[in-house]
């Protein structure tokens, strides 16, 4: 569990910032214990395992999965989420399955820094001995373990905010790069730009030196928010200057996907983050 939550967010690794809980519930054979966690006015990113269980080692597909809310009733949207599946023990005849689980939230709205704030985390762990080749997301999928129900209190770390307010035209659109928050779980970028139009959801197709290939946006543009993308490498206390391309904008239709149009850019950026 401590590799891949070390994996995931290394930064907050570097500067010790999660808090360690060990809380640990068991129910129907199978224990789940909240291992740790970390929180900052944008992300919370918690660490939990599943043990315990026989029906774990017959399972050919497993799919932790976790929804969080705070004290005050705001729910968070789960951005990322991995596992990864151990065995313990000696023998073969004597090994346990463990699934470790790390999974990043994000908030509606920023939370407030501060020293202490309250969280309650419900897990569960789904399952499938399905033999088939489909995608694990297409399997057959039902509730193993679970929902385990934790309340915890952790700090709230404040992120750095860069104001860009860069502007691009190409193609007769404006884009501009408003701004870059940072923090050790996660750096974004949030691009606006005038929707061509209504009736589709129009989302940039981002590249950056950490990922040459180009990738959807993490949220389209709407008419009261920016896009935003994640960077896959938060930049958090790595001061220097960095380039982000829009190539084109994609335009999705729900209903009628041979509408879906491209406008082409590229619309390029650059921003310095300066040393703290």
């Amino acid at each position: 569990m401590n590799n891949l939550f070390d994996e995931s967010v290394p930064l907050v690794k570097a500067a010790n910032l999660d808090v360690r809980l060990g809380q640990k519930h068991t129910f129907g054979g199978m224990t789940t214990t909240l291992v740790r966690a970390y929180a900052d006015e944008n992300n919370v990113v918690v660490g939990y395992s599943f043990g315990g269980s026989d029906e774990l080692s017959s399972a050919k597909h497993m799919l932790p999965k976790a929804r969080l809310v705070d004290t005050t009733g705001r729910d968070f949207t789960v951005v990322d989420s991995r596992g990864a599946v151990r065995n313990d023990g000696g023998s073969l005849s004597m090994k346990r399955t463990q699934v470790d689980a790390v999974t990043i939230f994000e908030a509606c709205e920023k939370l407030t820094v501060s020293g202490e704030h309250g969280f309650h985390l419900m897990v569960e762990l789904l399952t499938s001995s399905s033999e088939s080749t489909a995608p694990e997301a297409e399997a057959p999928m039902e509730t193993c373990g679970g929902p385990f129900d934790f309340d915890f209190k952790i700090p709230v770390w404040p992120i750095t905010v860069l104001e860009v307010g860069r502007e691009q035209q190409a193609k007769g659109l404006s884009l501009s790069l408003e701004r870059v928050e940072s923090s050790p779980a996660k750096t974004r970028a949030f691009i606006r730009f005038m929707p061509p139009d209504i009736e589709r959801s129009w989302i940039p197709i981002v590249k950056t030196a950490f990922f040459k290939q180009g990738r959807l946006a993490d949220t389209p543009m709407t008419e009261t928010r920016c896009a935003s993308f994640s960077f896959q490498e938060s930049l958090h206390g790595k001061p220097g200057k960095y380039s982000l391309t829009v190539t084109e904008i994609v335009g999705f239709s729900p209903d009628r996907p041979e509408k879906d149009k491209r406008i082409h850019g590229p619309w390029r950026f650059r921003f310095e983050i300066p040393i703290s």
